[in-house]
């Protein structure tokens, strides 16, 4: 698990997790220009959706109040 929380922490993995977000986005809208099915597109539109909600929640919670030397200090400079 530590590994995963540190892969989660990389702005490099943010990169390539912001690259699939559009992809998975732009997916959905040639749906709608070559078949148009409503169905279809909403699925496709909602389970990317959804995908990148969890990704974004597991990615949150990889950084941990207690490794930030300023909360730990009681500092509020950077605010």
């Amino acid at each position: 698990m530590d590994k995963l929380k540190a892969l989660f922490r990389h702005p490099e993995f943010h990169g390539l997790f912001l690259f699939i977000s559009v992809l998975l986005f732009v997916y959905p809208l040639l749906i709608v220009l070559n078949h148009g099915g409503t169905a279809i597109v909403l699925l496709s539109f909602f389970f990317p959706w959804a995908l990148i909600i969890l990704m974004l929640f597991a990615v949150s919670r990889s950084y941990t109040p207690e490794e930030n030397e300023d909360v730990q200090n009681g500092r509020t400079d950077d605010v």
